[in-house]
């Protein structure tokens, strides 16, 4: 073998290993870094899998070029992100304006490195799982006071579980302890009522009122879940 062809076929080696390396390096990068639209570009267009290999290492983030103190930040999105769930879900607000108010937010955000916005998802999908285990709770409860004349606030141990994740990893104490010190009050004040003794009466109140509750649970957990893609641009 002549010695031009040795050479040849070491550039042809080396280029390989770099190449490869790009492309494995890309595919990693734009999943990191880039859209998950980009990520799927970069898996059927080879090219552009090996462009981002070497664009990772001049790659900088917007968000990250700002000196930002993601602690503060992340906390204040968190609240602003359960404020557009709770406001759009429970209460009449502008529906317009609503859409407006989730838009811009969603813009702000959605640059932001994936570690930082999956930890305003986790803890959005967290909220939400614990105020609606807490809801039915509560429906459970009502139940039993129709019967007993009694209202036991309670919380149950899967509700315990998102609580204490609400607050010691998201620390929205501010946000738990005056709802369920409304539901210690809301229990107080019910301690004295009398129970339906008459079953058909009960029945029809039980009836009635689940109906509506699971109506009521129904649509704010659907609007929860349709504002949540509005504001992540994934599904809950």
């Amino acid at each position: 073998m002549k010695f031009s062809e040795k050479i040849e076929g070491v550039l042809y080696g080396l280029l390989y290993i770099i190449g490869s390396f790009l492309f494995v390096a890309g595919l990693i990068h734009s999943y990191r870094k880039h859209s998950s639209k980009d990520f799927v570009l970069t898996i059927i267009i080879p090219p552009l899998t090996i462009y981002r290999g070497m664009e990772m290492f001049w790659h900088k983030d917007e968000v990250e070029a700002d000196n930002i103190d993601w602690d503060k930040r992340l906390s204040s999105d968190l609240r602003s992100s359960i404020y557009l769930l709770t406001e759009g879900a429970y209460k009449d607000a502008n529906i317009v304006q609503m859409n407006e108010t989730t838009e811009q937010f969603s813009n702000k955000i959605k640059d932001y490195p994936k570690d930082k916005k999956k930890y305003l998802m986790d803890g959005c999908r967290d909220y939400i799982t614990y105020t609606f285990l807490g809801t039915r709770g509560n429906t459970i409860a009502m139940n039993d006071y129709f019967e007993t004349g009694v209202f036991v606030f309670s919380v149950s141990d899967s509700t315990k579980i998102y609580k204490d994740k609400l607050i010691n990893i998201y620390k929205l104490n501010d946000l738990i302890e005056p709802l369920e010190a409304s539901l210690k009050e809301q229990a107080n004040q019910m301690s004295n009522g009398k129970p339906i003794t008459d079953k058909d009466v009960l029945t029809k109140m039980k009836s009635n009122y689940n109906n509506k509750m699971n109506i009521y649970i129904t649509k704010a957990e659907g609007d929860m879940k349709r504002i949540f893609k509005n504001i992540f641009n994934e599904e809950f």
